[in-house]
């Protein structure tokens, strides 16, 4: 599947209304449940200036397994409307105001959060797009 095709063929979005980042702890943005889902794109936007965060990522959350790392990043005095995208090169997210939707990934049950290492301000909404691999698969904002 190209860039092309993935553009046209998005999937479900779920829009995650705008919350307070988590204070030093790990926030669960969307549930998985139902089977496995191809996550076609996730972003999350900035609503209310952040603070120093020094470190934030984004970690699957599997109801059986190990938790997995998908994006490190770091969302440091940004102004409303800044984005960040997943997924970028490796583990690094896109910065700034276009997001990458080109690598899908496929994740099982469980949960997809968010995770600080210091209690900061600033507020984000969070939109993930995908489509179910297994009947009955779904994604809900949590």
């Amino acid at each position: 599947m190209n860039c092309l095709d993935l553009a046209v063929v998005l999937g479900e979005k779920v829009d995650r209304a705008s919350a307070t980042l988590p204070q030093t702890t790990t926030q669960a943005l969307f549930a998985i449940s139902g089977g496995r889902v191809v996550i076609t794109s996730l972003f999350g936007t900035v609503t209310v200036t952040t603070g120093a965060l020094s470190s934030g990522q984004v970690v699957a959350n599997p109801t059986v397994g190990t938790v997995f790392v998908l994006a490190n990043e770091s969302v440091s005095g940004e102004s409303p409307g800044f984005m960040i995208s997943f997924p970028g090169t490796g583990v690094a997210w896109l910065r700034g105001v276009i997001g990458e939707t080109c690598r899908p990934l496929i994740l099982r049950e469980g949960t997809i959060d968010f995770e600080t290492n210091v209690s900061v301000v600033g507020e984000m909404s969070w939109t993930l797009t995908y489509v179910a691999l297994d009947e009955g698969a779904t994604v809900v904002a949590v």
